[in-house]
């Protein structure tokens, strides 16, 4: 079955599919089962024949020879039916006016064989709606047309009584006319609703086409998740974002692809509020790619479960990875020294915090040992500022491996250090590890800014163990040792004693 464009233009389907003209059948219900216009014509000759050989038995139509009838009601409808399936993919309009001339000639022979020809001028509209669900609606003026010619040639053939007829002339002719008028209204308006079906067609083709060149080409993934957690649509973006195509992630669960811990954080944000939501806010979410690896993805949800062409709750997700990355960059960057990359004073501050509330609830040893290194301006001024920061790296690194991966190592600015040390790195006390971190330094440094010199560097370590109640004023306690340290000369290490307080306000 073929439907028209608005430009009149006939357009059809492939062999063997519904029409663009055409509902899709209902689920559940066999499309065979359906009477469509051309079931319907190829009907029409059997059931009227079986209908007029009983008037004819009784005088109601014209006693024409039952072989014509047989004839007229039988072979001509059959011939239709066969030059139409061999003519299906014909669309040129000597061929359509062709095709609409024979169905009117089928239809003028039957009426006006009956004797009731102006009575039935109205059976021509069969035959016009059946060709305007065929060839779409530019068929009604032909279809028209062709019933005109019909009628005309009926009404001569009464006139020269070539042809039966139950009615006066005067009156065949007055009922033809008032028949041809409202065949026409008939007419026309099949013609008008088939043009109104096309323009929504073409309206509902071009935003189809619009909508899926939207998907298929957006950036963005969206999936379509049903009832049963299963996703029932991916589009094509899932190649890009998860590394899968649409094919390999329809039929996956969401706990398939979701992070482990956001299962839980969606189902905890989401779980109440899911049922009746429309759209919910954008939501972070990690999904695994094909790689194994983790994307980031913003999604924002539409529940569409009572859509019955989706069916389903509607995900669209944004990649967010390289912004994750970027908001991840800034925070270390402001927590991280730029040079050593060791915490800053912010993160050390704030590991002190922590590891001071450990220090109140397991009653466990904690302490701070603050590092300055002797003479580094020395170095700075001899073999420039370069050489200085070869060195702070290879110091840093030095202590990074002296303690713990649990133990937080620092740099506070210049050539200044912090270590904060807790628990079983502590057993044989403070001064312990300060020697410990004094004895790494004591391996020459090798470089680059000076090629076949090496340098030796040594520290002053100040050293507050215990409780506080912030970690400011542990790292002050460390600092005002550390002054101690420096005062008994290089190389040395001073534990905090209350009465260097008033030492520090001195410097100050």
């Amino acid at each position: 079955m073929s439907s028209q464009s608005a430009n009149g233009n006939t357009s059809r389907t492939e062999q063997g599919g519904a029409s663009s003209g055409q509902t899709a059948p209902l689920a559940g219900r066999s499309p065979q089962r359906r009477l469509g216009p051309r079931l319907l014509t190829a009907l029409f000759g059997p059931v009227a024949l079986g209908a007029i050989l009983p008037l004819r038995h009784f005088g109601l139509v014209a006693r024409e020879p039952v072989w014509l009838w047989i004839v007229v009601l039988s072979v001509l409808p059959t011939i239709s039916v066969l030059s139409e399936a061999l003519d299906a993919k014909t669309t040129s309009g000597l061929r359509l006016n062709a095709r609409v001339a024979w169905h009117a000639s089928v239809v003028t022979t039957v009426i006006y064989l009956s004797g009731w020809g102006p009575v039935l001028v109205g059976a021509f509209a069969f035959s016009a709606l059946e060709n305007v669900a065929h060839d779409g609606s530019r068929t009604w003026r032909i279809s028209a047309l062709w019933s005109l010619v019909g009628v005309a040639i009926g009404q001569f053939l009464i006139f020269e009584s070539w042809a039966p007829s139950f009615l006066s002339d005067s009156r065949a002719q007055a009922l033809s006319l008032m028949g041809v008028v409202v065949l026409m209204f008939m007419i026309r308006m099949a013609g008008a609703t088939m043009e109104q079906k096309e323009d929504a067609e073409t309206s509902m083709r071009a935003s189809e086409k619009r909508f899926r060149s939207l998907i298929q080409h957006s950036s963005d993934l969206t999936l379509v998740l049903g009832a049963d957690n299963k996703i029932t649509y991916a589009s094509p973006a899932s190649g890009d974002l998860l590394g899968r195509p649409p094919g390999e992630v329809v039929g996956m669960t969401s706990t398939e692809i979701l992070h482990p811990d956001d299962r839980e954080r969606l189902a905890r944000e989401l779980g109440p509020h899911l049922k009746n939501m429309t759209v919910s806010d954008p939501v972070s979410v990690r999904m695994a790619h094909a790689d194994g690896s983790w994307r980031d993805l913003e999604a924002v949800i539409t529940n569409l479960c009572e859509e019955p062409t989706v069916g389903g709750y509607v995900a669209n997700l944004r990649d967010i990875s390289e912004r994750k990355q970027a908001e991840a960059l800034l925070v270390h960057r402001a927590l991280h020294d730029p040079l050593t990359n060791l915490p800053n004073r912010t993160m050390i501050l704030d590991r002190a915090e922590q590891m001071l509330a450990r220090s109140r609830r397991h009653s466990q040893m904690v302490a701070a040992l603050f590092i300055d290194l002797d003479n580094f301006k020395d170095i700075n001024d001899t073999f420039g500022h370069e050489a200085g920061d070869e060195v702070l790296c290879a110091v840093a690194e030095r202590f990074v491996s002296t303690v713990r991966e649990s133990d937080n190592v620092g740099r506070l600015g210049g050539d200044e250090f912090v270590v904060l040390a807790e628990g079983i790195l502590l057993e044989a006390g403070p001064e312990s590890l300060a020697k410990r971190l004094q004895d790494v330094l004591r391996t020459p440094i090798r470089v680059a800014r000076c090629p076949g010199s090496t340098l030796t560097i040594s520290a002053s370590i100040g050293i507050a163990s215990g409780s506080r109640a912030s970690a400011a004023d542990l790292l002050r306690d460390a600092d005002a040792a550390l002054y101690r340290a420096k005062a008994s000369g290089k190389d040395c290490f001073a534990t905090f004693e209350p009465s260097t307080q008033s030492a520090i306000s001195d410097r100050s």
